[in-house]
């Protein structure tokens, strides 16, 4: 019985590629380098493909909740309690002024 001896080279095909796990159902999704976001086929929930060193990170003001934002941001909105938390600069110990209107 002949066997298969034919070969496909993933390397060239997956050197373009990149991997993440979805934060909706931790599926592991592919997705083309470049991409700043990638749709889950599984969940359908957008991911963003900036890597961990590319995120900055906030504990908000009103109930402590953990949250994320890309570098640059002023403010940042909680998803949990819709506190508006303004971002401190590098350099900053007094968050930046902010105007309220009533």
């Amino acid at each position: 019985m002949p066997r298969c001896t034919s070969s496909v080279n993933y390397q060239t095909e997956t050197a373009t590629m990149s991997e993440l796990i979805c934060n909706g159902c931790f599926s592991l999704v592919l997705y083309n380098r470049g991409a700043a976001n990638v749709r889950c086929s599984g969940c359908n929930r957008v991911n963003s493909t900036r890597s961990a060193s590319q995120i900055a990170h906030l504990t908000c003001g009103r109930c402590r909740t953990t949250l994320m934002y890309p570098p640059g941001a002023s403010t940042v909105g909680c998803a949990n309690c819709q506190h508006v938390n303004p971002v401190r600069t590098q350099g900053s110990s007094a968050p930046p002024a902010m105007s309220m209107h009533v």
